[in-house]
């Protein structure tokens, strides 16, 4: 498989969010296209929510985050 730019991005947001102790144990799928970063899954609090969507602006060719996480 040949990694295509946005499969490294996304790749890099995942691993950022299992990285991160504030992210580590939710449960969070990254779909990127385009500069574009939806997040879906669900977290135990908002600050989760929040700090997965800091944690994926942060990465370099994200232009805009649809965060779509679910609070339990």
């Amino acid at each position: 498989m040949i990694n295509t730019p946005d499969v490294d991005i996304r790749q890099r947001i995942e691993q950022l969010l299992v990285n991160d102790k504030r992210t580590k144990d939710a449960v969070i799928d990254v779909a990127y296209l385009a500069g574009q970063v939806t997040l879906t899954g669900q977290v135990a609090k908002s600050d989760q929510k929040a700090a997965a969507e800091e944690l994926a602006r942060s990465v370099a060719g994200v232009l805009s985050v649809n965060n779509e996480l679910r609070v339990r």
